[in-house]
């Protein structure tokens, strides 16, 4: 990750002049100078069956079927919005008054569970455009996938058994959790033989 000129100085400035914000990201480049899709709403049990399923993939540009990646979001705007990546996060630490990083997240959906607690807790999430990063994705996980893969499945569980309580989600997540093993296996299977991964 690359920080470019001024951004701390941007973020740090509208903080200050916003104090209902409690996390600020910021506009995140390629290296290529290109826009990196670095946003996403909240995981639901609907996008988690689009995802599995591949519908998510097969229309890349629908707003139903791939909601969870916001294709049609306009990068260019100030926006209110669910959950940042978070190779970069500008947070108003403040604001907790315990629990920053939940440690039981020991990889992945650290940040998507931070983001879900701020909200959760009348927190104000925003994307500002005007500071931006360069962030090369996956340049740490990529050297070591294989195993990443299993920790991804390990933390996407946790977020949802942290994060649906009822007795429905309960049930949902019971059933889909057999599912997200075996694509997971699958995955590992064609990264180790094939040095690919969908």
């Amino acid at each position: 990750t690359k920080v470019e000129d001024a951004c701390l100085d941007k973020m740090y400035n509208f903080m200050e002049q916003h104090k209902d914000v409690t996390l600020l990201a910021p506009l995140v480049h390629n290296p290529d100078g290109t826009i990196q899709q670095s946003l996403r709403t909240f995981p639901t049990f609907r996008t988690l069956f689009f995802e599995l399923s591949g519908l998510s993939r097969v229309f890349p540009s629908s707003k139903i079927l791939n909601e969870w990646r916001m294709p049609d979001f306009d990068y260019k705007t100030i926006a209110d919005v669910d959950q940042p990546m978070g190779a970069a996060l500008f947070v108003r630490k403040g604001f907790f008054s315990d629990t920053f990083i939940d440690e039981q997240f020991s990889m992945f959906f650290n940040d998507v569970d931070l983001c879900k607690r701020i909200k959760k807790e009348g927190g104000k999430i925003l994307f500002y455009p005007d500071a931006s990063i360069i962030h090369e994705r996956g340049k740490s996980t990529a050297r070591v996938k294989e195993r990443m893969i299993p920790l991804h499945t390990k933390g996407f569980i946790q977020y949802f058994a942290k994060h649906n309580r009822s007795f429905f989600d309960t049930l949902l997540l019971t059933f889909f959790v057999p599912i997200i093993l075996l694509h997971t296996m699958l995955r590992v299977f064609l990264f180790r033989f094939f040095s690919k991964d969908f």
